[in-house]
């Protein structure tokens, strides 16, 4: 007998230039130094060739199909997902024509409440990112929700690519995030008179619900991305000690080291109708057996494609949501 191969366990035709930073053992001096941000220091790295597999096939499949997963359960299996979505907002007017990003950010924000069935969903924060952009600016760490205020997004400046293997945040950290999210949101059923983001980590406000996540929409806004893709790694073929963690103007955050077992996958000439789903943060912890999150990185360079000459700089916006299921 013959078994079928899932989608995404075809061989890979693609390789892409991915960052990784050295691990406590390679370094000359003490890690610890980076669980104190101070703006400019990095950790050092490595960058390494890994094989990329191809989710155009998985993106393909008539949702009808049997092997079509939901949203829901890619997330659970693997820490990422991916999925079509037709932007109205995006078709009527490009990314840099928006009067405000309002529309496109509810737009997204009623997709991933629809994809995971998630009672409530708070704008957490949104992030355009430009290929063309050498470097980004330093922020003051965020303590409240953008909601759906378009103008949040307006004020920033587009950000580089993210060229190194990451989780956006740590266990301790996204359950920070996730309790200041609710204290801001001013739903009171939520929140229930706390609006202060130290009080509500103080309370954990959220220990009330059944359970809260953190999720990252990414999508291409300037056309078919050819450089600098986004690559997501396979949960399940990560390992504890291939992780580390650092403080950013961000929170805590997760870094990944080299791993040959690691499975590494992208969406080859990525379109704006096609969206990457990345679980940041889960409270139930792996509790019902899914996956804890979804690391990612850019690739800095990508063999395989087909890239023209009129191929422009990629822009994508990435959107974190705060679900709950009350």
């Amino acid at each position: 007998m013959v078994l079928a191969m899932h989608p995404t366990d075809q061989p890979s035709s693609y390789s892409g230039l991915l960052r990784f930073t050295l691990p406590a053992e390679r370094m000359d001096h003490n890690p610890d130094i980076y669980l104190d941000f101070k703006p400019g220091r990095e950790k050092p790295y490595e960058e390494i060739w890994q094989p990329l597999h191809s989710l155009r096939e998985e993106l393909e499949l008539d949702p009808c199909d049997p092997a079509a997963e939901p949203v829901q359960d890619q997330l659970s299996r693997r820490g990422f997902a991916v999925c079509h979505h037709q932007s109205p907002t995006l078709e009527q007017r490009g990314i840099d024509e928006q009067q405000t990003y309002g529309d496109f950010i509810r737009e997204n924000a009623d997709l991933i409440k629809q994809l995971t069935g998630a009672d409530r969903v708070i704008v957490w924060n949104t992030v355009r990112r430009d290929g063309s952009v050498k470097g980004g600016k330093l922020k003051d760490r965020q303590r409240v929700p953008h909601g759906l205020d378009g103008s949040k997004i307006d004020e920033l400046d587009p950000e580089p690519p993210a060229l190194f293997a990451h989780v956006d945040q740590d266990q301790s950290y996204g359950r920070k995030i996730c309790n200041m999210a609710v204290a801001g949101s001013g739903i009171k059923e939520l929140c229930e008179d706390v609006s202060d983001p130290f009080l509500a980590i103080q309370t954990d406000l959220c220990k009330k619900f059944r359970r809260t996540m953190i999720v990252n929409i990414w999508r291409p806004v300037g056309g078919t991305v050819y450089t600098k893709p986004l690559t997501v790694a396979d949960y399940r073929t990560l390992s504890l000690d291939q992780i580390s963690v650092h403080e950013s103007p961000f929170g805590c955050g997760m870094d990944l080291h080299h791993n040959l077992r690691t499975k590494w996958y992208f969406i080859p000439e990525q379109k704006t109708s096609e969206v990457l789903l990345l679980k940041c943060y889960d409270s139930l912890q792996g509790a019902d057996g899914s996956a804890l999150y979804g690391a990612h990185c850019a690739a800095s360079e990508v063999e395989g494609l087909d890239v023209p000459a009129s191929a422009k700089p990629r822009k994508s916006v990435e959107m974190r949501f705060v679900l709950v299921w009350q």
